[in-house]
């Protein structure tokens, strides 16, 4: 599927609607709304997701109005311009996806004021996070159980002002000098809202150099991996 002008409607209803890509969606220009009334919308893409164009005339939108909107993607999503636009409206917009998260330009973000966009890592092998420009505004992020998102780079980083949440079961791999933090604006987490890193869950420090953990580590956690050339421990854990 192929957009790069005009405006494509998924639903515009108070009904239910489903739409099933068996492709990729490349979206360069225009406007692509999920669901603009009552209606849910629920799009399930087996390949992959591009946003491209300039941020002044390409939208990729889910949730325009009541409606929830849930895009299950199988593939990778890559934004490099334009807008990826969660939700506009009184309802979240959704995005689950078992492949790459690459944000490297353009916006991912949300315009609702009190509803939010989510974003759920949900693969059942490794989900690599390459993530190098600013998320605005609430959107939340979630690592489900027994996923693995393995950030790229010692540079890459989750923000906006949402929350990060990894669930039991779930591996996060980290790359950063610095690992992740309870709070602040370093390592691979920075999101202003709550950072939820649960106790059952992996947590991996894979760098090809050395690491410290971050405040962020639990003090107790299911599995911890170190694959590099050194870790410090500020803070005990078992």
């Amino acid at each position: 599927m192929n957009i790069s002008n005009g405006v494509f409607w998924v639903n515009e209803d108070v009904n239910p609607c489903t739409m099933n890509i068996t492709g990729n969606i490349n979206h360069t220009g225009g406007e692509f709304i999920g669901t603009d009334l009552s209606g849910a919308a629920t799009i399930n893409v087996s390949g992959n997701l591009n946003v491209s164009g300039s941020t002044s005339t390409s939208y990729f939108v889910l949730t325009s109005s009541t409606g929830v909107c849930t895009l299950n993607l199988t593939g990778n999503l890559t934004v490099t311009g334009g807008n990826l636009l969660l939700t506009e409206a009184a309802a979240n917009g959704i995005l689950k996806m078992n492949g790459n998260y690459t944000h490297t330009g353009g916006a991912i973000t949300e315009l609702a004021s009190n509803n939010a966009g989510e974003i759920t890592f949900n693969g059942t092998g490794m989900q690599t996070i390459t993530a190098t420009t600013n998320v605005t505004n609430t959107v939340n992020y979630t690592v489900a159980s027994n996923a693995y998102a393995q950030m790229a780079g010692a540079n890459d980083y989750i923000n906006g002002n949402g929350s990060f949440t990894i669930q039991a079961g779930a591996k996060l791999g980290m790359r950063s000098s610095t690992g992740i933090s309870s709070s602040g604006n370093d390592g691979h987490v920075r999101v202003t809202g709550s950072r939820n890193f649960n106790t059952g869950a992996d947590y991996l420090y894979n760098a090809s150099t050395t690491q410290n953990t971050g405040s962020g580590l639990p003090a107790t956690v299911r599995r911890l991996t170190v694959n590099n050339t050194g870790l410090t421990l500020p803070n005990s854990v078992t």
